[in-house]
């Protein structure tokens, strides 16, 4: 892979293990600070809501700016708000209110970076390069979460500051790689007159006309709501009967192990099993019994292998679905589309944590986990049920190419913890905020840091 490639690989690995080590502290710090499990999730909810509000403009907005201007200032902004965290930590000034803030700033943000790195990644490597690029995108994803989680705990106990001022530290030394790039990386030119709401428009129709990337992304959104919720409910439950952060981290790790390994067996699964409809009804299938099983236990570690194995499935499901829809749609489109397909996916996924926070404090942990577990049942029936007419085109060219990339990538796993939309093919960012109450990324890392 080229120089520039390096560089932008380089700066978001660092501020991805940087925003995973501060994924842990969020949901800690609101716990310690609050004990209230339904603000840890409002928390999850203010950081979630920029994926909803803003994909649609800033999908537009960034096919008209400089993208590495915007991933330049959205990297600025980043370090100082998660910054201003450990200095108000360090003064003993915090309050919740600036907890939210933080986490608006960092989700709003995060939009926008994620967006212009994936216009710039089509710039910076060749076409034939792309799958290779997206195969290593998705090993920094893993590696910087397995990576991320343990560390984000242990800091946390050092110090409550400590996992704020690494991201912080993180978002600059990202600044410095993109930064160093010298690709030009200016918008392209418009094709015609420049109409905000009509190159929207034209970005939502093309996902929605498009028949299998419609029903896919909406089974998705209903996993993605599941996963997510459990996400802060694990940790509730892990933390209310005395795990510590480190115990945290390492239930966290223990998920990301099953997620990478499911990544690696994508790809041979995937030239094995030829059904479609197989692939996407059986991961939705897979989490309905490991959801059951969690209900039954409080052991961070046990949590911790469940999380794994309902994570296990999502990379073959990521590499089929998104290898499948990706072919239907020109370049000029695909931006927007990833944006519409985005918002189908995420909309009501930010409030899942939320939900969460607040039936466990109400019905407790067991009826909360049964709870997600017998949605999760009726979205795997709708799975079951449903035709899917997938495109003609073959899906087998991005798995083999996952394949080949992926012993060259860094060799620890990750844990997944990502916003859950059919958009994110060729990024591993993620905001910490978000993920630090987000169990899994559903499929919106098609070939990019997915469940």
């Amino acid at each position: 892979m080229n120089r520039d490639f390096r560089l932008l690989w380089i700066g978001q690995s660092l501020s991805g293990l940087g925003a995973e080590v501060s994924a842990v502290g969020f949901p800690l710090l609101v716990l310690a600070t609050t004990g209230s499990a339904a603000r840890a999730g409002l928390v999850a909810l203010v950081a979630s809501a920029p994926f909803v509000i803003l994909q649609l403009p800033a999908g537009a907005y960034v096919d008209r700016w400089n993208r590495r201007a915007v991933m330049l200032v959205a990297d600025a902004g980043r370090g100082l708000a998660l910054g201003s965290i450990a200095i108000a930590l360090a003064l003993r000034h915090l309050v919740f209110a600036h907890i939210l803030v933080v986490a608006a700033v960092e989700g709003s943000l995060f939009v926008l970076y994620r967006l212009a790195e994936g216009a710039a990644l089509r710039l910076v490597v060749d076409e034939a390069q792309l799958p290779t690029a997206i195969a290593l995108n998705q090993a920094r994803g893993y590696g910087a979460s397995l990576a991320g989680q343990p560390l984000g705990g242990w800091l946390f106990g050092v110090s409550s500051m400590l996992p704020f001022l690494a991201d912080a530290v993180s978002y600059v030394a990202s600044l410095v790689t993109v930064a160093a790039i010298r690709t030009p990386l200016r918008a392209p030119p418009p094709a015609a007159e420049r109409h905000l709401i009509r190159e929207i428009a034209a970005g939502l129709r093309a996902a929605w006309q498009h028949r299998f990337l419609r029903v896919t992304a909406l089974l998705t959104t209903g996993s993605d709501f599941v996963l997510n919720g459990l996400f802060l409910v694990f940790i509730v439950i892990a933390t209310e009967h005395g795990a510590g952060p480190a115990e945290v981290g390492l239930m966290l790790a223990l998920g990301g192990a099953g997620g990478m390994l499911g990544a690696l067996a994508a790809p041979a699964l995937a030239r094995r099993i030829r059904s479609v409809r197989l692939v996407v009804a059986g991961s939705i299938w897979s989490g309905v019994p490991v959801i059951v099983l969690a209900s039954l236990t409080s052991e961070p570690i046990l949590l911790g292998v469940l999380m794994g194995l309902a994570l296990f499935a999502w990379p073959l499901f990521n590499a089929v679905v998104t290898a499948r829809w990706m072919v239907g749609f020109p370049d000029a489109l695909m931006g927007r589309v990833q944006a519409a397909v985005a918002l189908l996916g995420w909309a009501p996924v930010p409030l899942a944590p939320w939900i969460g926070g607040l039936l466990t404090e109400h019905v407790g942990d067991t009826w909360t986990v049964l709870a997600f577990a017998a949605l999760m049942l009726a979205i795997a029936l709708a799975a079951t049920a449903i035709r899917l007419d997938p495109p003609s085109a073959s899906a087998s060219a991005l798995p083999s190419a996952s394949a080949s990339a992926l012993p060259s990538a860094p060799a620890e796993p990750g844990l997944p913890v990502t916003p859950g939309a059919l958009a994110e093919s060729s990024l591993a960012a993620e905001s910490s905020v978000a993920a630090g109450v987000r169990l899994v990324s559903g499929a919106e890392h098609g070939a990019g840091r997915a469940r």
